[in-house]
């Protein structure tokens, strides 16, 4: 009686790794699907002189503390291009 219990909570959690495989594999090929990202229209200038003025005002927001620079650069970007993404 024992070993038949066993066996068939064995085939039912076969039957639900094989389920959770099949969503799985689903999801990574709906994961690697390219997507497109539909950016506004601007010249690299335009682009670079907008990223500058939101890495300054990052600073001017730090209170002029030198030293971070590169972050400014980093969070001015990603905000731009958040915003352009819209």
């Amino acid at each position: 009686m024992k070993h038949a219990k066993v066996r068939r909570g064995l085939g039912m959690m076969k039957k639900v790794i094989g389920k959770l495989r099949r969503k799985s594999s689903a999801k990574k090929v709906a994961a690697t699907k390219p997507q497109q990202r539909a950016f506004k229209k601007i010249s690299p200038e335009e682009l670079q002189s907008l990223i500058a003025k939101k890495a300054y005002s990052f600073y001017v927001e730090r209170g002029y503390n030198h030293g971070s620079d590169l972050l400014d650069w980093y969070r001015a970007e990603k905000a731009i291009m958040a915003s352009l993404k819209k």
